[in-house]
């Protein structure tokens, strides 16, 4: 089941964004206040839509509003759409996809999509484009090692 995020269920998104930072394998520590003061600002921005399975909440889709450095119009962004292994599939990611879209639609603004991950990404961009986004370009990266 998908619903809306209360500012009760706040402390549980920042636990799964979190997970899903940790699973990019950054070589960079997540800072829990940062992070949390992140997700809290967002939350008063856009929605953060919960998968939940009964009661525990197991997934996310933090969203947050962004602008581009060239222009004031904003657009939808996610922070953190994350499933944890145990309970992510197609149909349930594809199902929060339809509840971002469809937000955006209701109000009238773009969404990007910032994509990162390490494994199914072919699968993740079929699933994108089969929802009407389309690649606009590509995430690299480069880590100084310490």
């Amino acid at each position: 089941m998908i619903s809306i995020a209360t500012k009760e269920d706040l402390p549980r998104v920042v636990e799964l964004v979190k997970a899903g930072i940790e699973e990019l394998h950054f070589n960079y520590p997540v800072q829990d206040n940062v992070l949390a003061d992140s997700v809290y600002r967002s939350f008063m921005l856009a929605p953060c839509f919960l998968v939940k399975d009964g009661n525990d909440i197991v997934g996310v889709a933090s969203l947050t509003l962004g602008n581009f450095p060239w222009s004031q119009k904003p657009y939808l962004t996610s922070n953190m759409v994350y499933v944890l292994p145990s309970n992510r599939s197609y149909s349930i990611v594809r199902r929060l996809y339809d509840y971002i879209i469809n937000y955006a639609k209701l109000q009238g603004i773009s969404y990007l999509d910032n994509f990162m991950g390490n494994d199914k990404i072919d699968g993740r961009l079929r699933l994108a484009q089969s929802k009407g986004l389309e690649q606009t370009g590509i995430s690299i990266k480069y880590e100084v090692k310490t």
